[in-house]
C-alpha cells in the first residue's frame, strides 16, 4: 500500500449497494481512490463511536471480519437525467418527423439534446458484441439554446433564433432521406410564429461508425435527453422539461404540430405515428408509455423529476393526480445521479450469527482512510434484544453531499464561527459528479427532489467536521455499549417496509438524534407503536417533521419535496408539493395530518450552533408519574456540559409551546435564555427554549428529549452525569413491564 503524507481532502471514497443486511445477505462495495493511492486494505467494522475531537469519546470501531487489499482505481461518475426506449427497427424509415415539446431552464453554454433517435453499429469482427454509433437522428440545442438537427453524428441545419429559457416551445424536424433535404421548424408554444431553416442532405451520407442510413447495423434506441452515442452514459444532457416527444413517418409540420400540442387523444388514433411517448401516463414510476401503435415503452434514468408542470397546467391545480394531463412533462437535470455505476471491488458476506448493530467497511492506505457505513438488522431467527435502536437513514440521506453547510450566508450566522471545511468537503468541492443533497438546487436553480444512496454519501461519515448526524448517533451507541444494553440496530427504510410490526417486537425504541425526516409510513409505525403500548424515547431534536417516500421499486431513491421551507418560487410551491412516488404531499408531516406534537409531545422549535444550553427542572418533574426520571438526580439545573456545545439542548430542539396541555403531558424541564437564534428573527421569544417531555400514551409512553446535543452529553465526566442517569431511568423502566399510573392533567 501507498503510504501518503498529510491529509486533506479524501483520497478513498466509497460506497455499498445495500444500507441494511442481514446475516447471511451479502453487500457488494464500490470504491474511488485519488492518486497516489493505488491501494486499500479493506476491514468490517462494528462501530462504537464517532467523534475523535479534543474532548471528545474519540473515534472507536471493532475489527470484525479481515477482507483483504485490493488495487486502487480512480473512478468516473457520469451525471445528467435522461429517458431510454428501445426501438427496434420501428425507426428504419426514409422520412423521419422527430418532434418535442421543450422548456429549456438553462443556457448551459453547451450542447443539450433533446431527442435522439440512434442506432447501434457492430463493430469489427475483432470487437465483436461490441456497439458503437451507427446511423442517428437527433434534435437539439446549441450553447446559445439555437435548434439544430443532426443526422449520422452530423449537423445539418440549424435556427438561428436561440429559444427563450423558461418559456415552453414547439420543435418539429423533417429528416427526409428519399429526398435529401431537413427542414426545421420552432417557436414558443402559446404563439404562432414559428423560425425555419432546410438543408440538404446526402441520402447515402455514412454515419460516423460507417452506417448508411436505414437498413444498416442494429436496433433502434430512443434516447430522451441526452444521447448515449453507442455507449451507456448520458452524453450532452439537457436541463429544461420535455412533454410529448414523438417520432411520425412524414406528416408534415402542421401535423406534428397538431400532434404535440392537441389533446392526448389524437395520439391514440394517429396512423402516420411511429411512438408518441406520454408522460401523464404512470407518473408514479419511472417508466415512460407510448401512447402510439408501436408501444415503445422506456424507463427514466438518473432522477429526472416527475410530477411537474406542462404545456397545458391550469392554475388552478395543485395535485397532480386530479390532473394528470396538466402534469405531462418531465424536468430533465444535467447534474442529477442516481447510480455513479462504479465497478464492483469487493464483496463482502456478513456471517451468520453477526449481532446487529452500526457496521462500517474501514478502507485505509497509509494515512488515507474511509468508512463505508452499513447496518446488520436482526435476523427473525436470532435471539432478539430488548431494546431497538432505529438508525434516522433518511435524514441521512437527506442531508448526504449538502453543500449548503458552505454555500449558505446562513450557516456562519447560526454557527456564530467560521465555516470549516472537512476533508468531505473538500472532496465535494472537486467531485460535483457525486450529486447533491435535499439542502442544495441543481445548476437551474430546481430544487432537488430525489436523492439516492448508490453514491458516497460523505456527510455520513464518522469523524465528520459538523459533529452531528451519523457521528452524533455514535454517541448514543458509544453510551448503550457502555452501559451494558443489548440492543438491536434497523433502518428508517427497514420501518418503512415492515410499519409498526418492526417496532412491536420490542418493549422499548429509540430514535438517533435527528429523525427530522420519515415517511408517512414510519411516522405512524412510531404513533401505532406507542399508542398499542409502546414505549419510546425520542433522543433528538427537529424529530418528526418532514414527509419523504422511498420508491417503491427503486428502493435506494428517497424523494424530498422541501415545499414549505425551501427556495421555490410561490407557485412551484404550490403547484409541484405533491409527491410522484405516493402521491402525499411533500414538506411538512403536519400537513398531512401527522402531528409530532400529538406523537412525541415536541415539535420542532428553532437552532442554534453556536452553543448549548442546560434544562431547568419543571415543577411538574415532581410529579408521582415523573419521579422514575429523576431517581439518583438532585440538581435543579441538568445538562450544563456536553460534546456539542457545551450543552444537553442545542444544534435544534424541539418544544411543547403554544400548545394546550393534554392529559398525560408532563413537561420535565427546559432551557432558557437562548442568546443567538431569536435575534435573527427580531426580538427574543420565550418560545425559542427547548422543552423535555414525557407523554404518556394509554399503555404507552413516551421520553423525548426534544435536542440534538443530547447524546453527545451522555460520555461527560466517564458517563457519570445527570443526563447519563436520567437516560438509564427512563429505559430501565420503559423495560419494566408494569403499567404506568396516577397519570393526571398536565395543568
Amino acid at each position: 500500500m501507498t503510504a501518503a503524507g498529510p491529509v486533506g481532502a479524501k483520497r478513498i471514497v466509497g460506497y455499498g449497494d445495500e444500507i441494511s443486511v442481514l446475516p447471511g445477505e451479502t453487500i457488494a462495495f464500490h470504491v474511488s481512490c485519488e492518486p497516489p493511492v493505488d491501494s486499500y486494505e479493506a476491514t468490517i467494522v462494528r462501530m462504537r463511536s464517532g467523534d475523535p475531537r479534543a474532548g471528545a469519546v474519540g473515534l472507536r470501531h471493532t475489527p470484525v471480519l479481515p477482507v483483504g487489499v485490493f488495487p486502487g482505481h480512480t473512478r468516473t461518475t457520469v451525471a445528467g437525467s435522461y429517458g431510454v426506449a428501445p426501438a427496434g427497427d420501428a425507426v428504419d424509415q426514409e422520412v423521419l418527423t422527430p418532434a418535442v415539446l421543450a422548456l429549456p431552464t438553462l443556457a448551459a453554454g453547451r450542447r443539450q439534446v433533446l431527442l435522439a433517435a440512434e442506432k447501434a453499429a457492430e463493430k469489427s469482427a475483432g470487437e465483436a458484441g461490441e456497439k458503437a454509433a451507427g446511423a442517428s437522428v437527433t434534435l437539439l440545442l446549441d450553447e446559445l439554446l439555437r435548434p439544430a438537427v443532426h443526422v449520422d453524428g452530423r449537423q445539418v441545419v440549424r435556427g438561428e433564433t436561440p429559444l427563450t429559457v423558461s418559456r415552453w416551445h414547439v420543435l418539429v424536424a423533417v429528416v427526409d432521406r428519399r429526398a435529401g433535404r431537413v427542414r426545421l421548424a420552432y417557436g414558443a408554444a402559446d404563439s404562432a410564429e414559428r423560425t425555419t431553416a432546410e438543408a440538404p442532405l446526402d441520402p447515402a451520407s455514412p454515419g460516423p461508425a460507417g452506417g448508411t442510413g436505414p437498413g444498416a447495423g442494429g436496433a433502434w434506441t430512443v434516447v430522451f435527453g441526452a444521447e448515449l452515442g453507442g455507449g451507456t452514459a448520458p452524453r450532452h444532457p439537457f436541463t429544461g422539461r420535455l412533454e410529448r416527444p414523438l417520432l411520425a413517418r412524414e406528416p408534415g409540420m402542421a401535423r406534428a404540430e397538431e400532434l404535440l400540442l392537441g389533446d392526448r387523444a389524437v395520439l391514440r388514433d394517429a396512423g402516420d405515428l411511429i411512438a408518441a411517448w406520454d408522460f401523464a401516463e404512470d407518473i408514479s414510476s419511472w417508466d415512460i408509455r407510448d401512447a402510439g401503435p408501436s408501444a415503445l415503452h422506456g424507463t427514466l434514468h438518473n432522477l429526472p423529476q416527475r410530477a411537474v408542470r406542462g404545456t397545458h397546467w391550469q392554475r388552478g391545480t395543485t395535485d397532480w393526480r386530479q390532473a394528470p394531463d396538466e402534469y405531462a412533462a418531465v424536468h430533465f437535470l444535467a447534474d442529477a445521479i442516481e447510480d455513479c455505476r462504479w465497478p464492483v471491488d469487493f464483496t463482502v458476506t456478513v456471517p451468520p450469527g453477526t449481532p446487529s448493530g452500526f457496521y462500517a467497511a474501514r478502507l485505509s492506505s497509509g494515512q488515507d482512510e474511509e468508512f463505508v457505513p452499513f447496518f446488520v438488522r436482526p435476523a427473525a431467527t436470532s435471539r432478539r434484544a430488548s431494546v431497538l435502536l432505529v438508525a434516522p437513514t433518511a435524514t441521512y440521506g437527506a442531508y448526504g453531499n449538502s453543500r449548503f453547510w458552505w454555500e449558505s450566508p446562513i450557516q456562519e450566522a447560526v454557527q456564530d464561527r467560521l465555516v470549516e471545511l472537512g476533508p468531505e468537503e473538500q472532496y465535494l468541492l472537486t467531485h460535483s459528479e457525486l450529486g447533491l443533497s435535499s439542502y442544495d438546487c441543481h445548476l437551474d436553480g430546481t430544487d432537488v427532489c430525489y436523492v439516492s444512496r448508490l453514491r458516497p454519501n460523505l456527510n455520513m461519515r464518522p469523524g465528520h467536521v459538523r459533529a452531528e448526524g451519523y457521528t452524533c448517533d455514535l454517541y448514543l451507541v458509544d453510551w448503550l455499549e457502555h452501559e451494558g444494553y443489548e440492543f438491536d440496530v434497523v433502518t428508517d427504510e427497514d420501518v418503512h417496509r415492515e410499519g409498526a410490526d418492526l417496532l412491536a417486537r420490542y418493549p422499548v425504541v429509540l430514535t438517533g438524534t435527528h429523525p427530522e425526516y420519515m415517511s408517512a409510513r414510519i411516522f405512524d409505525a412510531f404513533d401505532g407503536y406507542t399508542l398499542g403500548g409502546g414505549r419510546l424515547l425520542y433522543l433528538g431534536g427537529n424529530g418528526f417533521f418532514m414527509n419523504v417516500n422511498f420508491d417503491p421499486r427503486r428502493p435506494w431513491v428517497m424523494e424530498n419535496r422541501r415545499v414549505d421551507l425551501w427556495e421555490r418560487d410561490e407557485e412551484t410551491q404550490r403547484a409541484e408539493s405533491y409527491n410522484s412516488t405516493d402521491g402525499l404531499r411533500g414538506g411538512r408531516l403536519g400537513a398531512i395530518g401527522r402531528s409530532a406534537m400529538a406523537a412525541v409531545g415536541v415539535e420542532s422549535a428553532t437552532m442554534g450552533f453556536d452553543r448549548s444550553y442546560p434544562i431547568v427542572r419543571d415543577d411538574r418533574s415532581r410529579t408521582p408519574a415523573a419521579e422514575f426520571v429523576f431517581a439518583g438526580v438532585d440538581s435543579e439545573v441538568i445538562g450544563d456540559y456536553g460534546a456539542l456545545g457545551g450543552g444537553a439542548i442545542g444544534q435544534e430542539w424541539d418544544n411543547a409551546a403554544g400548545h394546550v396541555p393534554a392529559p398525560g403531558h408532563v413537561v420535565l424541564g427546559s432551557s432558557r435564555d437562548h442568546s443567538l437564534v431569536p435575534p435573527l428573527f427580531g426580538a427574543s421569544k420565550p418560545d425559542y427554549h427547548g422543552d423535555v417531555v414525557l407523554l404518556f400514551k394509554g399503555a404507552g409512553c413516551v421520553f423525548s428529549a426534544g435536542s440534538m446535543a443530547w447524546c453527545g452529553a451522555l460520555s461527560h465526566n466517564g458517563y457519570r452525569n445527570d443526563i447519563s442517569t436520567i437516560t438509564r431511568n427512563v429505559i430501565d423502566r420503559f423495560l419494566d413491564p408494569e403499567a404506568f399510573a396516577g397519570v393526571a392533567a398536565n395543568g
